[in-house]
């Protein structure tokens, strides 16, 4: 998102350039608008189903006090009606999770089959690292409420013996450690965060490499095994690092 501080937050903010604001606004702040070519969210998208829980919101925020406004994005809108439409496909995988399961059998099928027209050289990663970032919004405002610190994550693993260091990776090609989701716990893909070909902010969106069709089947013989292997991994996930009163 792109907003421009009020002067009075740039001032709480960083007070010791509070000075610089008008100056800021006078040429700064334009210039890089029109650079980014931002804009807020036309009507008819607004209007479509996807943008029910924003239009939810616009509707019931003023009733606990609060002014909704739209926020200015540097979004091409032209590629948002495509994904309506079909013509595009859908790369957003930060799915509402209502706690019917929709939510998480998305995510899978994103993992079993991922998008291939998002203008990268390889299917994006799509694992489940936007529950990871809902859990750190979450545990960095009880924080700031409570004095009540984060969880402290394992650090991924990394090899320094070589002449450049290397992530470990376990038999399935996934990385040792971090924060295990049942993506990498209960694989059925390759996950890398690493950077790739193609268009754009490709760079940084990693790679997703599903299993051969035979592997998953190996790995779990029935689709109970592989319910009780991934509900562990959720259970395990919620300590800490899954946001609380969630269900994928």
């Amino acid at each position: 998102m792109t907003l421009q501080p009020t002067k009075a937050n740039f001032a709480t903010s960083i007070p010791v350039a509070a000075g610089l604001y008008d100056d800021l606004n006078r040429w700064a702040y334009p210039t890089v608008a029109r650079m980014l070519g931002i804009s807020t969210i036309p009507y008819d998208l607004l209007a479509s189903a996807p943008y029910t829980s924003s239009r939810l919101f616009q509707e019931t925020a003023p009733k606990a006090g609060l002014t909704p406004f739209k926020v200015p994005l540097p979004i091409d809108w032209s590629y948002a009606r495509g994904e309506l439409t079909g013509q595009y496909e859908h790369i957003g995988l930060g799915t509402i999770n209502d706690g019917s399961g929709t939510a998480g059998l998305q995510g899978l099928k994103a993992m079993l089959s991922p998008p291939t027209r998002t203008g990268c050289g390889s299917p994006i990663n799509t694992g489940q690292a936007h529950y990871v970032l809902d859990t750190a919004e979450f545990a960095l405002n009880r924080w700031v409420k409570t004095g009540i610190p984060p969880a402290k994550a394992p650090r991924l693993q990394v090899d320094t013996s070589g002449s450049a260091p290397a992530f470990v990776l376990d038999t399935h090609g996934n990385v040792v450690g971090g924060v295990r989701t049942p993506s990498v716990e209960a694989p059925v893909a390759v996950l890398s965060g690493l950077g790739q070909t193609g268009a754009s902010f490709c760079f940084l969106f990693g790679t997703t490499t599903p299993f051969s069709a035979e592997k998953p089947a190996t790995l779990y013989p029935d689709h109970a095994t592989f319910v009780a292997k991934d509900g562990r991994d959720r259970t395990r996930g919620r300590r800490g690092f899954h946001p609380p009163g969630r269900r994928g």
